[in-house]
């Protein structure tokens, strides 16, 4: 008997999307696909991000999207028959379909944490794994849920059956658990690693492989007792892993990595998959057919039991999060995964940079001449002086997160963050020193009017004003709590302030009062600009854009060839302007925001 390996569950806290209809071999939207399964004759189901459910017909040679009237997270996906199957995800989503995947009905967990895989030994009986030693048991269908106490803290990432009565499950720090009596008990096992393991497959009724972080793969002979340490090749984190039989088996992982083995895993090759995206599942059938699915929305199929794979969709998995230019012909562009282009003719054509040092989120970005400057996680900092040639590392005097920066003269330039972070640079950025800012909370843009008077806002309805060129910071009274994701200056007397759930505040007296002013969306607006003192735009999740004309009394939305999340805007001129967002994401106008195309 060959176990049918399903797919593998994810970690994962970060990525957020978006969505366009393309062709026959691009999905109907922008989508991260966590998880695949097979079910049978041919088909098979991915889950992925904002409620997204695929399926697959025909071994992958066609797929459509199922609705699940769900923007959760869904990490992963299983099917105990060709009609039966249910999908698990964020805040303890729970959805169950019995007619095939065409309609989904959600059931009540009772829980709220995320919920990473689920396994059903019949249609039944069924365990879902899940944050902070979560196991769920149903023995109904999934009518109810019943919290197994396994006293431990670990994140458990997948679950996988060998037959109804053992089981495996993997997780965080090197956990794998082991049952024999059908999950009634589990016990702990020393697999000999403290790296996270994010998958588990039994082949046979003894031997079990897992992979993970730092290209870790694993093998048990014994039923899981005893575990050995094989050698992939590659420190690339390994996501997933499927045998088609106890001896042909492939993984997927970080970058695009594919290995496989046709020995039972004493030996792994590298294989092509034509794509840089993480793959984060992998499933294969016990005859030759194979579906494997990442970020991006990112799709592979092989006809031979994962020797050779074909790309059938994809689409950059890095979010796009900075957004400067020195002139309407240079800029730049800054995002996660170390990305970063630039453009020398006003964003007609951009070009990634590969010489970027190691540095995992570039939120924000400043330009000034030939010089870049551009931060992120954990205060890390970069700055060419060459047009983007050569970059070199800055110690920006903290390691809280940097999620905005703003030069007010060639000199004097200022960055915010985290944990109330506020440093400052006199020198054009080569030292900075932090500026007490009087608060805690997460301060995610900066903004000035001249050189001297200036806004922050932040988490918890955080604003905070300047007058001297921010060397100190008071708190204002606003008429929010929410967050607040982003504060701009019109004029010296009028600014503006967007946050969650639609909110936009504003003030026309220089920052003294603030008024609510309705935006008609429920959805976090990320950033606002103004391309003159009447005309202006906000950008948000879920490809919300919305268009004033008379200083923002009144928005509208338009409509942009996008429903993913947005993160930044920017005009050159009065014409020509970008928005950037999440999966790669470039969109630009030439008529004043009037119409936007995909870049």
């Amino acid at each position: 008997m060959y176990h049918r390996m399903k797919k593998t569950t994810v970690y994962f806290l970060f990525y957020i999307i978006s969505s366009i209809l393309l062709s026959l071999w691009v999905l109907p939207g922008d989508y991260h696909l966590y998880s695949v399964d097979y079910t049978g004759n041919g088909t098979a189901f991915a889950a992925g991000s904002r409620g997204t459910v695929i399926i697959f017909q025909d071994n992958g040679k066609s797929w459509r999207r199922i609705d699940t009237n769900s923007e959760a997270e869904l990490y992963g996906v299983y099917f105990s028959s060709s009609n039966t199957g249910t999908v698990v995800g964020s805040a303890g989503s729970i959805f169950r379909t019995q007619d095939g995947g065409e309609t989904w009905i959600q059931q009540e967990s009772n829980f709220r944490f995320n919920l990473y895989d689920i396994y059903s030994i019949g249609e039944e009986t069924g365990y879902i794994t899940g944050d902070d030693g979560t196991l769920l048991y149903t023995n109904d269908g999934g009518d109810s849920w019943e919290l197994i106490n396994l006293d431990i803290n670990n994140y458990l990432f997948t679950i996988d059956f060998y037959d109804s009565q053992h089981g495996a499950i993997s997780g965080s720090n090197g956990i794998v658990l082991i049952t024999d009596d059908g999950g009634r008990t589990w016990d702990e096992r020393n697999t000999g690693v403290t790296s996270t393991l994010f998958s588990i497959t039994f082949t046979d009724a003894n031997t079990l492989f897992a992979v993970g972080d730092g290209g870790i793969i694993i093998r048990s002979s014994d039923a899981g007792n005893t575990w050995e340490r094989l050698d992939g090749r590659t420190r690339q984190d390994l996501w997933s892993v499927s045998f088609s039989t106890p001896s042909k088996g492939v993984i997927t992982g970080e970058n695009g990595t594919i290995l496989f083995t046709k020995d039972s895993g004493n030996h792994w090759s590298r294989i092509q998959s034509y794509t840089e995206n993480r793959l984060m599942a992998v499933t294969l059938t016990k005859g030759r057919g194979g579906i494997a699915v990442g970020l991006g929305g990112t799709i592979l199929r092989t006809e031979d039991s994962g020797e050779s794979w074909s790309l059938l969709k994809d689409r950059p998995s890095y979010a796009l999060y900075g957004i400067s230019f020195y002139d309407n012909t240079t800029g730049i562009i800054t995002g996660s995964q170390g990305t970063i282009f630039i453009t020398n003719d006003g964003g007609k054509s951009w070009n990634r940079l590969d010489n970027i040092p190691s540095i995992t989120l570039l939120t924000t970005v400043a330009i000034r001449e030939t010089s870049f400057i551009a931060s992120g996680q954990f205060g890390a900092m970069i700055g060419s002086q060459d047009g983007g040639s050569t970059w070199s590392a800055i110690q920006s005097n903290t390691t809280s997160w940097i999620w905005d920066m703003l030069f007010i003269t060639n000199r004097i330039g200022l960055a915010v963050g985290d944990e109330g972070t506020i440093i400052k640079t006199t020198d054009g950025g080569t030292t900075w020193i932090n500026i007490p800012s009087g608060t805690s909370s997460r301060l995610t843009s900066i903004d000035f009017n001249g050189a001297s008077a200036g806004l922050i806002a932040g988490s918890s309805g955080t604003i905070l004003s300047t007058y001297d060129g921010g060397e100190s910071w008071e708190p204002l009274s606003i008429p929010t709590d929410t967050w607040l994701w982003d504060v701009y200056f019109i004029t010296s007397a009028i600014a503006f302030a967007v946050g969650a759930n639609g909110t936009i505040i504003s003030t026309s007296d220089g920052a003294h009062t603030w008024y609510t002013v309705a935006s008609g969306v429920s959805t976090d607006l990320r950033r606002i600009h103004f391309i003159d003192d009447k005309r202006g735009f906000i950008i948000g999740d879920n490809g919300t854009l919305l268009k004033t004309t008379d200083s923002g009394v009144r928005w509208n939305k338009v409509s942009i060839p996008t429903t993913g999340n947005l993160r930044n805007i920017h005009f050159i001129d009065e014409k020509t302007g970008f928005i950037i967002g999440e999966l790669g994401t470039i969109l630009k106008t030439t008529d004043s925001g009037t119409t936007w195309t995909m870049q």
